[in-house]
């Protein structure tokens, strides 16, 4: 008797519901009163492009008249991979390059002297390519060994710094941009549980590096103009910040350490209290906030 009645109180509360909803219609390709009024206040585009079965996954500009395109496919039966070169004026597409060999990620990283540079991963592997800017031509690549490959700001002399980590030791290299060939290499020692190196450019030539110490060398020879042996980054502390010709960061004795990025030289270290894990440093106005 108990389960007739719940059946019936059941069947009654969905006829009643069923009374006050009001019933919904699904039409397909009609759009909504509100869209169609939005649609028509947009302007007409100057020029479109038709990308077909890809989304656009970047977007870069290449000096003041072109726009470099990355698409990715939305599906994995798709192959749409290119990377294009649009002219921003006439929407014309310049050049395609086929970045399927690269198909984790594509990115452009630098521009010198007519030369578009990416950064491409398959497999886990890193490769840095040199591709022309008119042509779309790949004019060289080189691999990477290890599988934490990072490219550093580029110089105004065009050399490309990188380093090649793998294990407890990292290989930095000064990379000719016209050949892709290394012009010199520096090994130094690495921290596994540091995750990537962090590096910055101080002037024209100086480039500051933190792994396991914090060293600062040319970026024209490598060689090491100086170096903090004692000042090692924080595990788990926030990124290092490079401004204004000074860099800010926490070390491993928990102080917060500003130092002049050209002479090396340590202009304050402050403790910082044990209890508070802080994830990003922000200088501004005379003041550093954590």
């Amino acid at each position: 008797m108990q389960r007739q009645t719940f059946l019936y109180l059941t069947l009654l509360a969905l006829l009643v519901a069923g009374c006050v909803t009001p019933a919904r219609e699904f039409k397909l390709h009609v759009y909504p009163e509100q869209v169609t009024a939005k649609a028509k206040e947009v302007a007409t585009p100057l020029w479109y492009v038709p990308l077909g079965p890809a989304l656009v996954e970047t977007l870069s500009q290449v000096g003041p008249t072109k726009t470099l395109v990355n698409l990715r496919k939305y599906d994995r039966t798709l192959s749409c991979l290119d990377t294009l070169l649009v002219d921003n004026q006439t929407g014309q597409v310049l050049w395609r390059f086929d970045r399927s060999a690269y198909p984790e990620a594509f990115s452009l990283v630098g521009q010198n002297a007519g030369r578009l540079f990416f950064r491409g991963r398959s497999k886990g592997r890193i490769t840095l390519l040199s591709i022309d800017e008119k042509s779309g031509r790949e004019i060289w690549s080189f691999p990477f060994n290890g599988q934490h490959a990072r490219i550093y700001p580029f110089m105004e002399h065009g050399t490309i710094v990188a380093s090649d980590a793998s294990g407890k030791s990292a290989t930095l290299l000064g990379i000719d941009p016209r050949w892709g060939k290394p012009s010199w290499q520096r090994l130094i020692p690495r921290d596994p549980d540091l995750g990537m190196l962090y590096g910055a450019v101080a002037d024209d030539d100086r480039l500051v590096v933190f792994e396991r110490a914090v060293h600062c060398l040319s970026a024209k020879s490598g060689e090491i103009l100086w170096q903090h042996q004692d000042l090692i980054p924080q595990k788990n502390g926030p990124p290092p910040v490079f401004l204004e010709g000074q860099v800010y960061f926490v070390d491993s004795k928990n102080r917060l350490t500003i130092m002049d990025m050209i002479s090396g030289r340590k202009l304050q270290a402050v403790s910082l209290p044990t209890d508070i894990m802080f994830s990003n440093i922000y200088p501004l106005s005379g003041r550093v906030y954590l």
